[in-house]
C-alpha cells in the first residue's frame, strides 16, 4: 500500500462515523419535522372547523336580520297605508 491509500484510509475511519452520525439527526430531525406538521395539519384543522362554525351563526343571524328588516318594512307599509286612510278622512272633515 502506498502512502495516498493509506491517507485515504485512515481519512475514510475518521469520516465514516462522523457521516453515519450525521445522518442519524438528519433522520431525527425529519421525524420531529413530520411530527411537528402533523400537529399543524390538526391545528389548522381544528381551527378551519371553528370558522365553519362561525360562518354558519354568522348566516344565521344574517337570516335573522333580513327577516326583522322585512318584517319592519311590511308594518311600515301598513302604517303608510293607514295615514293614507286617515289624512283622507281629516281632508274630507
Amino acid at each position: 500500500m502506498d502512502t495516498m491509500e493509506k491517507i485515504a484510509g485512515i481519512i475514510e475511519r475518521m469520516l465514516l462515523p462522523r457521516l453515519s452520525e450525521l445522518s442519524g439527526k438528519m433522520d431525527s430531525m425529519n421525524a420531529r419535522i413530520d411530527s411537528l406538521e402533523s400537529n399543524m395539519n390538526t391545528k389548522f384543522e381544528s381551527v378551519n372547523t371553528q370558522f365553519k362554525g362561525v360562518d354558519i351563526k354568522i348566516q344565521s343571524l344574517d337570516d335573522k336580520i333580513t327577516s326583522l328588516r322585512n318584517e319592519t318594512m311590511t308594518r311600515f307599509d301598513s302604517l303608510d297605508e293607514k295615514l293614507s286612510v286617515l289624512e283622507k278622512k281629516l281632508a274630507t272633515a
